[in-house]
């Protein structure tokens, strides 16, 4: 996905653009996320020019960090089922907000006959545009998504090396997650978050890739130099180009 919203202007009304299945609930809140992005970069001008989103938001798919590092099949098969589910209900293309749960995008795929957009491999092009001739791009992210090496073999396809944290570092970054999913104010986490990202950034990081919902909303507090690319926005940004602009 090399396309973008940002020079999109408004044609006709969405009858004629593509549906838009969305694999959903890993976490609520990067659904909602994207849905909201989704509508703020689409250039309408009425309500009835928005894009059909057809969203399955299951929280009760088994979780992916858990079913990485574990090696279990529960996921893959539940992320399978909706995308079948998803074209069968009438989606003409595919998105799955959860940056782990892409180690699974290949099974999906092969599953469906409709196009799959990665929000992956839309954050590393975010970051070869930065850095056209190469370079080190930081991937924050959880330890089974890092484990799965998703973003990492996007970035080399792309000639970009990874700055990933130290095992300490990811330890505490795991730890400011679950204080963020009971609830922790990104104020709170703040000083953590800090002290992980300047040490990416002292190991030579020229980017940060946030590869967890709930982290880019506390990096949006922190104010930090480099550019800090959020997958949900360039995957919402792509998914325009593709499903609105170009119909």
């Amino acid at each position: 996905m090399t396309q973008r919203a940002d020079n999109c202007e408004p044609t006709r009304a969405a009858r004629g653009r593509q549906a838009v299945g969305v694999i959903g609930g890993l976490g609520p809140a990067a659904t909602l996320r994207f849905f909201d992005r989704v509508l703020q970069l689409t250039p309408v001008t009425t309500e009835a020019e928005h894009l059909r989103l057809i969203i399955d938001c299951n929280p009760g798919i088994p979780d992916i960090n858990s079913s990485l590092l574990a090696a279990d099949s529960r996921a893959e098969d539940a992320l399978v089922a909706t995308a079948s589910a998803l074209e069968r209900a009438g989606a003409q293309r595919l998105v799955m907000i959860c940056n782990a749960a892409h180690y699974y995008a290949p099974a999906i795929e092969a599953s469906v006959n409709i196009p799959f957009d990665s929000m992956i491999e839309a954050a590393v092009e975010r970051a070869a545009t930065l850095m056209p001739q190469g370079g080190r791009a930081g991937v924050l992210a959880t330890d089974g998504c890092l484990r799965s090496g998703v973003f990492q073999s996007a970035l080399e396809a792309h000639g970009i090396d990874s700055v990933e944290p130290d095992a300490a570092r990811a330890i505490e970054f795991m730890d400011v997650l679950a204080r963020l999913r009971a609830g922790a104010t990104p104020e709170d986490c703040s000083a953590p978050l800090n002290s992980i990202v300047n040490a990416m950034v002292a190991d030579g990081a020229q980017c940060i890739i946030v590869g967890c919902t709930e982290a880019q909303q506390a990096m949006d507090q922190l104010g930090v130099a480099i550019p800090i690319i959020d997958p949900v926005q360039e995957i919402a940004a792509g998914i325009v180009a593709v499903a609105w602009c170009d119909q």
